[in-house]
């Protein structure tokens, strides 16, 4: 599920928070929450993405340090600022009950499916995971059909500056998915 090196960070992590009074939200996407929904993705996803930001500096800080701490790269929980599908929902898992200071929901498998046809849109030329990713979902029993291509292409116009060609490169190599 997730990689014992990042729980064992986010153990340290929520211990920090406790001594300091502190607490924090995470709303997971990406590849971790691809895990969450059961989804095998063939690969030891090292970060966790967030929809949300973290804003407190000595947060970030101490994230910082223990990412280091544990030979992980120091954003290795991150914001990458991308946006989400109206109507997006967050879920909460069982896995994260004994945190304590650290309040974890991952994003609805609907909504990320939506979120990885514009990732494939964004990054098609320099990074593969994102198609690997959706055809793990399928393999999965995710539904991936035209319907789900054509509302991520619809995502895609309504939140990315738009060419064209891209937009047919993906719905043509996405469709043979289907």
């Amino acid at each position: 599920m997730i990689n014992s090196i990042l729980l064992q960070a986010l153990c340290d992590l929520d211990d920090w928070l406790i001594q300091n009074k502190l607490s924090i939200d995470l709303q997971i996407i990406g590849g971790i929450a691809l895990h969450l929904h059961k989804i095998d993705i063939l690969r030891a996803t090292m970060d966790i993405d967030l929809a949300n930001q973290i804003l407190d500096l000595a947060i970030i800080h101490r994230i910082r340090e223990i990412g280091r701490g544990h030979g992980l790269d120091e954003t290795w929980i991150e914001s990458p600022g991308v946006p989400l599908p109206r109507g997006s929902k967050f879920l909460f898992h069982e896995f994260f009950n004994g945190f304590k200071n650290i309040s974890v929901t991952f994003l609805d498998l609907d909504s990320l499916i939506l979120t990885k046809i514009a990732a494939y849109y964004d990054r098609k030329h320099i990074q593969t995971s994102d198609v690997t990713d959706i055809e793990a979902i399928i393999k999965s029993g995710g539904v991936f059909n035209y319907e789900v291509l054509n509302r991520g292409i619809q995502f895609i116009r309504e939140t990315r500056r738009i060419n064209e060609q891209r937009i047919d490169e993906v719905v043509r190599d996405l469709r043979e998915l289907i």
